[in-house]
């Protein structure tokens, strides 16, 4: 009898220390979803990997997308497919507004791609408020 007391005891013991780990787990990862930024943006990379240029702007892209990991973030090889779009590298970011902004070349994607992903798109990034350029911001 006293065995079974034992071995409940301890089974009911090992049941509490998991349950305490499993909410302090939990409540860790509830609370780091709620420091995420917000909108939410999908940012879509164009590419050629014969592309000089895009040779240049892929590096700063990979470690872009290691420090703004929870944005959606999609690469395209527009060798292997057609995307129609007039030239690489190219980057079009999307907000959850619909708010789509446009960014092309090796001097305007590092110039300006982690000032928009630092405003989260919220707001345009004074670098560039006076700007002239017809395919940087697109309205839907």
């Amino acid at each position: 009898m006293k065995k079974e007391a034992m071995i409940i005891g301890g089974l009911t013991l090992v049941l509490c220390i998991w349950a305490v780990i499993d909410t302090i787990y939990y409540s860790d990862e509830i609370v780091f979803a709620e420091q995420l930024p917000n909108p939410i943006m999908t940012i879509d990379y164009f590419y050629s990997p014969t592309c000089g240029h895009c040779s240049k702007v892929t590096p700063l892209v990979n470690s872009l997308r290691k420090e703004y990991y929870y944005y959606d973030w999609n690469v395209h090889d527009v060798s292997l497919r057609n995307y129609n779009i007039p030239g690489v590298p190219r980057i079009e970011i999307t907000t959850d507004d619909g708010r789509e902004i446009v960014l092309s070349g090796s001097l305007e994607i590092p110039k300006y791609l982690k000032c928009e992903l630092q405003q989260q798109s919220t707001k345009e990034c004074p670098t560039h408020s006076n700007l002239v350029r017809g395919s940087y911001f697109l309205e839907k």
